[in-house]
């Protein structure tokens, strides 16, 4: 119902501008030459600018220029600080956008600030101001300026109950969150925004020439909202989104939005790794955005287009892409775009085994990342989105207060019963506990998206940690590579040539190497296991064991090992982190055995919704007091001198997979008779809540016996 409505007013709206923007530019241009002639300079500056709108109207921005500065030439010579005013911000939008000169929209609008200072500017006017300087210092990345100037725009909107700015403003903060990767908060913003322009698109007449201007900005959040859901992941929310924003910018010839909307429907076939159509899209949005000279935007969307070519495994195009989109970045001295390329880099090089180069981008990455990102600015972000809410609760209560004090001189005058006026004292007494009490919520409210906020944030510097974990030992291994190489050709040459200690020292260095290479391979396996979202698959833990001992037999490692498997279930998991799990822990079965042949079994039990499993040996077994430190990561039992050979990093691996998989594991085990090793895995992982609980006294779990 409401989409109807606005596609009527949007019809009125484009009907009335249709007349407005029809007018004779020949005539115009003529009474311009008159106004100069006949020295008019009041006449002219109107005719400036309203020929200066027309040609931003049909993106004539070259002309448009020339006539804002010509206007502002002559406002500045008559002293009209209203029309200067005017001149100032048109031109500070427009070396925003379309001309991306950061520098110089700055410099205009800060002059039109300052002159608004020491004039009389309506504030309307001064609203429009701040919420543009607040948009380009947040597109530089000055975050502390960008949200200074929308906290002044906020309270002047809401001092003089500007709905047009309130929405603008609204999506501005949008936008600040977006910047910051808070894609939620940015989200809850662009909302309250879209419920602004379409209440405006329904009581702004059709002649009001803020209903274009109101149709373009209602165009502009709902590009927000598509890349919010987007950035999310909500594919079926953006979907609608991205239509609405293309249907109405074609509705309003609108070829900025236009090129957008194509742009974010590249974005979602991307999402949906339909790469051949995502780049059609893409391609087509980045000659459009070229042909209307906005560098910015191809910069923007170039970098998503360089992620499919590296998904394509095209790797020097994405180099060559992100050159481009790299150098415009520089240029126009966007942190954001840089930071976003630089990330890409380091993904591109890492696949191509340039790790060193790979490691180099991502250190730059995370640099510029944390210099936009910190819990301050957060905290800024929640005290400006909450501003409102506390200015309209204390305009409730001065409201009340003065509602309550009439009823009490209206009691007074008529005399009513003590019995009246305990019975109002009672309901005031009420009013003010609710009054407390919604205070108190709201300040819970505020808490809990500080919580969130910074578990959000947590979580991506673990990615980040376990990313730099993984980078870390693909760098390490290449010199030692280098040293085991010479060292074996030390060996092979000069072996019996120097003496006995040379030999044994290189033989030292040999088996050192070695050692080294085998706990960077197992830190390397360590940090994998989590780094990337693997899916769940419906895995047959019998055909995952049985495949561990083919391969055992082919590299003729089981020493003669029975295997006995009992009723195995299949399970929702990974299945290479499956195999990984069972390999370590029967290779650990048949390392760690006695002189007699190792005896294995391996058994699972349904417990609820989990499988308790069970892989139990006849080895050497271990003292009670290492059992619950064993999981430990590079913990040994045995010296490098002994026969057990090892690095210490398996087991750590076992307990990062089944909790990765949402489960327990420990063990039971008596020096000299064997081990046994439980662990739970749930079903299905994805069906399992995760404060779900499971014993924490896991040995006492029904003393846990699989038979």
């Amino acid at each position: 119902m409401i989409q109807s409505v606005i596609k009527g007013l949007l019809l009125g709206i484009m009907l009335s501008f249709s007349t407005i923007y029809a007018l004779n530019v020949d005539s115009l241009k003529r009474e311009i030459a008159i106004q100069v002639e006949e020295g008019r300079p009041l006449a002219l500056i109107k005719s400036y600018e309203v020929l200066g709108r027309h040609y931003y109207a049909e993106s004539m921005y070259e002309d448009a220029l020339i006539c804002y500065h010509k206007g502002l030439e002559l406002a500045n010579s008559l002293e009209d600080n209203k029309k200067a005013f005017f001149f100032m911000h048109y031109l500070g939008a427009m070396y925003y956008y379309p001309k991306d000169d950061y520098q110089k929209s700055l410099d205009y609008l800060l002059r039109a600030e300052s002159l608004a200072e020491r004039t009389g500017i309506p504030s309307e006017d001064v609203t429009q101001n701040y919420v543009k300087l607040a948009e380009v210092y947040n597109t530089k990345g000055d975050f502390e300026d960008a949200v200074r100037y929308q906290l002044e725009a906020l309270r002047l909107a809401e001092q003089n109950k500007d709905t047009m700015n309130l929405a603008l403003g609204a999506r501005i903060l949008g936008v600040i969150y977006w910047s910051q990767k808070q894609y939620k908060q940015a989200l809850q913003n662009f909302q309250v925004s879209e419920k602004l322009h379409e209440y405006l698109l329904k009581i702004l007449p059709a002649d009001d020439p803020r209903a274009r201007e109101n149709a373009t900005n209602y165009y502009t959040t709902l590009a927000s909202m598509s890349v919010s859901y987007l950035s999310l992941d909500s594919l079926d929310d953006a979907r609608p989104y991205i239509q609405r924003s293309k249907d109405l910018a074609d509705s309003l010839n609108h070829k900025y939005g236009a090129a957008y909307s194509e742009a974010l429907t590249g974005n979602l076939f991307e999402k949906l790794k339909q790469y051949d159509e995502a780049l059609v899209h893409l391609n087509k949005a980045n000659k459009m955005f070229e042909e209307l000279h906005l560098r910015r935007e191809r910069a923007l969307f170039s970098i998503k287009v360089a992620e499919i070519q590296k998904n394509r495994k095209e790797m020097e195009i994405a180099h060559a892409t992100l050159d481009e989109a790299e150098a415009i970045a520089k240029e126009l001295e966007s942190h954001i775009l840089i930071r976003d390329i630089y990330k890409v880099r380091s993904e591109i090089y890492d696949e191509q085994q340039a790790i060193g180069v790979a490691y180099h981008y991502f250190k730059s990455y995370i640099q510029i990342r944390d210099s936009l990102l910190d819990e301050e600015r957060l905290i800024t972000l929640a005290e400006i989105e909450t501003r409102t809410e506390v200015r309209e609760k204390e305009q409730e209560i001065a409201n009340l207060e003065e509602e309550t004090a009439n009823d009490r001189r209206l009691i007074f005058l008529i005399g009513l019963t003590i019995v009246f006026l305990f019975l109002g004292i009672f309901v005031f007494l009420v009013q003010q506990r609710n009054n407390t009490l919604k205070e108190l919520n709201q300040v819970l409210e505020i808490k809990n998206r500080e919580i969130q906020r910074q578990n959000e944030r947590l979580a991506s510097s673990n990615e980040d940690l376990r990313q730099f974990a993984h980078v870390t030992s693909h760098d390490l291994r290449e010199p030692l590579r280098n040293i085991g190489s010479f060292a074996s050709l030390l060996k092979r040459r000069y072996v019996g040539k120097i003496d006995s200690e040379a030999d044994e020292f290189i033989d030292f260095i040999v088996s050192g190497v070695d050692q080294m290479d085998k706990l960077l391979s197992d830190l390397l396996a360590y940090s994998v296991v989590g780094i990337f979202q693997h899916e769940f698959e419906k895995v047959n833990i019998n055909e995952v064991i049985t495949l561990i001992i083919e391969n055992l037999n082919r590299e003729k490692a089981t020493a003669g090992a029975k295997i006995s498997l009992h009723d195995l279930p299949s399970i929702q998991a990974n299945r290479k982190q499956m195999i990984q799990l069972f390999h370590h822990l029967i290779d650990n079965s048949i390392k760690f055995r006695k002189d007699e042949s190792p005896q294995i079994s391996i058994r699972a039990e349904k417990r609820g919704s989990y499988y308790l499993f069970s892989v139990e040996d006849n080895g050497i077994g271990m003292e009670e007091a290492y059992q619950d430190k064993i999981f430990g990561l590079f913990l040994r039992l045995h010296t490098k001198k002994s026969k057990y050979k090892g690095t210490g990093i398996g087991l750590s691996i076992c307990k990062k997979i089944v909790e990765q998989h949402k489960g327990k594991i420990w063990i039971d085990s008596k020096l000299g008779d064997g081990t046994t090793v439980y662990f739970t895995l749930p079903k299905d992982p994805n069906s399992v809540s995760s404060e779900e609980k499971i014993p924490a006294k896991y040995r006492k779990w029904e003393k846990v016996t699989i038979s």
